[in-house]
């Protein structure tokens, strides 16, 4: 399952991923850089401080 968090955003898309692990779900948040054609996968906290960051420093 993907969700878009920012789609009016030209530069960056951030998606956040479900990924199921047997009895728990595990989340993980990609963030895919479209300028660089790269994307990593971050524990959700750390993630969400750079998308924070991110959309601070894109304004």
């Amino acid at each position: 399952m993907k969700r878009s968090l920012s789609d009016a955003n030209a530069n960056f898309a951030y998606y956040a991923v479900i990924i199921g692990s047997n009895e728990r779900a595990v989340g993980a948040v990609v963030l895919r850089d479209l300028d660089e054609h790269s994307q990593e996968t971050l524990g959700c906290d750390e993630a969400v401080m750079r998308i924070v960051k991110n959309c601070k420093r894109t304004r």
